[in-house]
């Protein structure tokens, strides 16, 4: 379950409630953390909005 998501450049950390890293995500250097939810987060690169798990594996990807 994630607890929080954090984008330090052009990585996104997801940690899970207790502050525990539970993934790392790269991105490139335009990606933007979108948001997320308690089961996976979004980046938005260019006119692509990707979607992926608490571990960083791409669940869905859509053009915007």
């Amino acid at each position: 379950m994630i607890g929080s998501v954090v984008q330090k450049g052009s990585t996104i950390y997801v940690y899970d409630e207790k502050g525990s890293t539970i993934g790392v995500r790269s991105v490139g250097s335009n990606a933007q953390l979108m948001g997320y939810t308690g089961s996976s987060f979004s980046v938005k690169e260019g006119n692509t909005v990707y979607i992926y798990d608490e571990k960083g594996s791409t669940l869905s990807v859509r053009s915007v």
